[in-house]
């Protein structure tokens, strides 16, 4: 009888340390920064995160308390179209049938401007010349994931030039 009490007894305090050591490590991970509570949802608070995969964002970004990226949604309406930029950072476009000509305006100088291509299968043409230097036309199509980075270089925030585009 003796034995089993020992051996029940080195078996309690074994999960007993196995228990506090496992506190430790996920408090370890909480003061780190990462919260594994939820599963697939991961707070990083210090430190950096290293994706090797597909990260799908919903709604705004905040990277490093430096840059936000505010979701904001333009459907054009008519061609040769000057749309309000002010304060946008991640644009979908949209539109009710293909267009010409849409010209962002109201930017800040150095604003950072991505515009993607909403979710119909329309077209939306952005035109190289006075106001943007894109290096020619540039073409955004619905449904297709087309995208275009640009950078506002006037203080009167209505000229741009083309960072990158991505043409599914």
């Amino acid at each position: 009888m003796k034995r089993s009490y020992t051996i029940a007894l080195v078996v309690l305090v074994l999960v007993a340390a196995i228990g506090v050591a496992f506190a430790d490590f996920r408090g370890d991970l909480l003061r780190a920064g990462i919260d594994a509570t939820d599963g697939q949802n991961i707070d990083i608070f210090e430190g950096s995160l290293n994706v090797h995969d597909d990260v799908t964002v919903g709604d705004d970004i905040t990277i490093a308390d430096r840059m936000i990226l505010t979701a904001t949604a333009i459907e054009i309406t008519s061609g040769a179209t000057t749309m309000s930029v002010a304060d946008a950072t991640l644009v979908t476009l949209s539109s009710p049938i293909n267009m010409t000509g849409f010209i962002p305006s109201g930017g800040a100088l150095g604003q950072v401007l991505i515009l993607k291509a909403g979710a119909g299968n329309n077209t939306i043409r952005l035109d190289d010349g006075t106001s943007m230097t894109l290096g020619g036309n540039i073409t955004l199509t619905e449904g297709q994931g087309d995208v275009i980075g640009l950078l506002c270089t006037s203080a009167d925030g209505d000229e741009w030039i083309r960072l990158f585009n991505v043409d599914n």
